[in-house]
């Protein structure tokens, strides 16, 4: 009987001791995996559920013909990992190939695609002047009298502090 007691005691510890082993899951992307963009993103971030280590973790963009694309920059703050991208100018399936590695030394290693429709003429928007009928018939008489009796005030002040000063100067 006391052996049962025992194992039983020795199974309850070695029960409450153990921990459960954790994965480091991707959570997020972006650009979002699969999607379809018309527009070029300037980065791509992936968004973990546990914290990343500042050092160890790569993000590697390819373009169609797999040239990268990204700037090799990558920041890692607490659960996010961002990497810049060049000038996207290929039409086609982008590849980004991430190895994170988490505080827990797990790491996280996968392959996802998005794809880029470039436009077919790369063009710079000219900006264009426009005119705003209620800023340029503002009125700036209001302000122009206030500030002008801030600075009568000011000077009203400043002269008190002159007589109040010369007072106390030539009753010593």
């Amino acid at each position: 009987m006391r052996f049962f007691r025992a194992l039983f005691a020795a199974l309850l510890v070695s029960m409450a001791t153990i921990t459960p082993a954790f994965a480091n899951l991707l959570t997020g992307t972006s650009p979002v995996s699969g999607s379809i963009l018309s527009i070029a993103p300037t980065s791509v971030s992936l968004t973990t559920d546990t914290p990343l280590a500042p050092m160890g973790s790569e993000i590697i963009v390819t373009d169609p013909k797999g040239n990268r694309v990204d700037d090799g920059a990558l920041l890692v703050d607490g659960t996010n990992a961002v990497v810049g991208l060049l000038a996207l100018t290929e039409k086609g399936i982008y590849q980004v190939e991430y190895s994170l590695i988490s505080e827990e030394d797990i790491p996280l290693t996968g392959i996802y695609t998005f794809t880029f429709n470039a436009p077919d003429k790369i063009t710079t928007p000219q900006p264009t002047a426009t005119k705003d009928p209620e800023v340029q018939n503002s009125s700036s008489f209001g302000t122009t009298i206030f500030v002008l009796l801030v600075g009568v005030a000011g000077l009203a002040v400043a002269l008190g502090l002159v007589l109040y000063g010369r007072k106390l100067y030539n009753e010593r």
